[in-house]
């Protein structure tokens, strides 16, 4: 692997030059398929739609978001065996940090670090999966067959992934999602509830006592009813395993609160918006539905993804563990305090882990970056898993 290096850096520098936030992948995706064109491997555009729109498992609706044209993007290389493994990563970034205005503009520092939106989450792991697609094609038949999805939209909640696997049937082997882990093998991944809701109340003048009412109020009382109903969580659930340990691995996060417009006027609406991760001993639903309890108002939860779990005596865990143990780097088991697409290939009957370079403590930051060194690694774990397993 250390060998395709300049390759490597090459194509993670030319990727991170194009700006792909949610809903703006495709000038990435194209130049990501004109390199895998190169291969001489078939890719295939998966055509979306806005009939996605009405799935429901859809998340985060925005306004003016059009499906038709665009698409995913796979790649299938067929095996000698029966068995079938999926690579999984994502094309699309979170939006720049604030002053941050190269975010577009890739640096390679001395260390072998490269910095820009997207380096590790997840244009990393893109490079890493078309580094194995282009060694595995290079061998003309591998092990098993190998299936490369190159998806848009994770970020607001998986529409990609969704539209993608909508219209297949058959449950793959074993998936390998590749997000920012550090090189750790996650085996469970948290679920979330993203929560948008709207007080009302009665606007007045500060000094009508009794005309009035507070939405603000209303919705700074839900976040103290949020922080109790997230504390019983965190009791039911902090030593679940591989979580245990971990201070706070399901947080609530408050991402935005929205009401007034003058010191003296008692706002007479309030927006109230975020998340709240749960561990594998709960599910969605009963989350939503003491969510529902709790704002008391018509919210919408715009992000709605169960946990991953795969048990650790899996034979895709194993073979993980003895992949990276070949490797030398850690193989113990670990969870991700982050949800991520990995749920809807376990949903459609997919045993599924994460696994990748770069950390998830610098993802969305200012000094978002990656070794390509970890590039170099996880790819050569991957290949050594896709041998193997």
């Amino acid at each position: 692997m250390h060998k395709q290096r300049g390759w490597v850096t090459e194509l993670l520098r030319d990727l991170l030059a194009v700006p792909s936030e949610s809903c703006h992948e495709t000038d990435a995706m194209e130049l990501l398929q004109q390199r895998l064109n190169l291969l001489n491997v078939v890719c295939d555009r998966v055509p979306m739609s806005n009939a996605i729109k009405h799935h429901p498992d859809y998340s985060f609706p925005l306004d003016g978001v059009n499906y038709d044209g665009r698409w995913n993007l796979r790649v299938i290389l067929p095996g000698k065996s029966g068995k079938s493994i999926a690579f999984n990563s994502h094309m699309d970034v979170v939006p720049p940090s604030p002053n941050q205005t190269d975010a577009y503009s890739p640096r390679l520092d001395n260390d072998g670090n490269m910095f820009a939106r997207g380096a590790c989450d997840a244009k990393g792991q893109i490079v890493v999966m078309a580094l194995l697609l282009k060694v595995f094609s290079e061998l003309e038949m591998s092990k098993n067959t190998l299936v490369f999805d190159f998806v848009v939209e994770e970020e607001i909640g998986g529409n990609g992934t969704l539209s993608l696997l909508d219209s297949r049937r058959t449950p793959l082997d074993a998936l390998v999602n590749l997000e920012p882990t550090d090189l750790r093998i996650m085996t469970s991944i948290r679920g979330a509830v993203w929560f948008d809701a709207t007080f009302s109340g009665l606007a007045g003048h500060s000094g009508n006592s009794t005309g009035t009412v507070s939405a603000l109020e209303k919705a700074i009382n839900a976040i103290a009813e949020l922080k109790c109903y997230h504390a019983q969580l965190l009791k039911r659930s902090h030593h679940y395993p591989l979580f245990a340990g971990l201070e706070n691995p399901m947080p609530l996060t408050i991402g935005k609160l929205c009401a007034g417009n003058w010191p003296s006027t008692v706002p007479g609406s309030a927006n109230l918006a975020g998340v709240l991760g749960f561990l594998p001993n709960e599910n969605k639903d009963s989350v939503i539905d003491a969510l529902r309890e709790i704002l008391g108002v018509d919210a919408k939860f715009t992000y709605r993804h169960n946990a991953v779990e795969l048990d650790t005596s899996h034979p895709l865990a194993i073979a993980m563990k003895d992949a990276a143990n070949l490797m030398e780097i850690p193989s113990e088991f670990h969870a991700m305090t982050a949800s991520t697409d990995a749920i809807f290939y376990q949903e459609k009957g997919t045993p599924s882990l994460a696994f990748g370079p770069g950390s998830l403590a610098n993802a969305h930051s200012c000094s978002e970056h990656i070794a390509i060194e970890d590039i170099l690694l996880a790819a050569s774990t991957l290949y050594s898993f896709a041998n193997t397993f």
